[in-house]
């Protein structure tokens, strides 16, 4: 094995008994008495380069676990990057690993133009970047992401839903992320937009070499853009599998539901 195939088969990201909860009731002095387990100890490895589909119908709990992977739900069990373990009380964010939300709108600054919704990620983990490299930088993602140089004074509300989710993808990809995780990126758009984001994302991870957690409900999405999928059902994974064997052979009931449900 030659030392690229090494270094695509190398695992970059993965999960280790990854549990969520909420608390449904407590008591006056705010002890727990009634929880939901939305993740329920789910493991997982990513290697670099691949993309990890993870689908389940509405609350299955793939939204929560793709929150849990970049801080934003408390969780218990471990994530690591590199081997290295991803959060503690030292490193609670990580710039390689970054997340493109279901609905561009609402995750987007209405009261903010494009390029500076573009510029929040290299303020914060850049902040020595001259102005100069700054909109240099902002001017190649815009070009990765098939976007104009026109569109950096305007504002989300002027774009279509395809455009907007161009946008939170260069927002994303402009400080160079290892791993990105794309929460129902095509969900919110028409059959011919999915089509081109699917290719946009197929493009810029062989370009980049990009590994991708690509969670949706669409089974049809999955397929056209992971190398293995997870399914999960009730917060628990019920089968995993190459994206091939998968769709040809789904030994879970669950699973045969999902790709009869998406064929008809």
């Amino acid at each position: 094995m030659n030392l690229q195939n090494k270094k695509q088969n190398k695992c970059i990201f993965r999960g280790d008994g990854v549990t969520v909860k909420f608390a449904l009731k407590k008591s006056f002095f705010g002890k727990v008495l009634q929880e939901l387990t939305a993740v329920d100890h789910i493991s997982f490895k990513l290697k670099s380069g691949e993309t990890l589909g993870i689908v389940g119908e509405s609350g299955s709990g793939k939204t929560t676990l793709a929150l849990s992977m970049v801080n934003l739900v408390k969780h218990s069990g471990e994530f690591y990057y590199n081997e290295n373990l991803l959060y503690d009380q030292h490193h609670l964010h990580n710039k390689d690993i970054q997340i493109v939300f279901q609905d561009p709108y609402n995750s987007l600054n209405p009261r903010m133009n494009i390029y500076d919704i573009i510029c929040e990620g290299l303020n914060v983990h850049f902040p020595d970047l001259s102005k100069e490299n700054q909109r240099e930088r902002v001017l190649q993602i815009l070009k990765e992401v098939e976007l104009n140089e026109d569109v950096l004074p305007k504002y989300p509300h002027e774009f279509s839903g395809g455009q907007r989710q161009r946008i939170a993808l260069a927002r994303a990809l402009v400080i160079r992320p290892q791993v990105v995780i794309l929460d129902e990126p095509t969900s919110a758009l028409d059959v011919t937009i999915q089509a081109q984001v699917i290719e946009l994302l197929k493009n810029l991870q062989q370009k980049f070499n990009l590994s991708y957690i690509f969670i949706s409900h669409d089974m049809n999405a999955v397929r056209a853009i992971s190398h293995k999928i997870m399914v999960m059902q009730n917060g628990k994974v019920v089968e995993t599998g190459s994206t091939e064997q998968l769709f040809n052979q789904p030994k879970h009931t669950y699973t045969k539901q999902l790709i009869k449900a998406s064929i008809l």
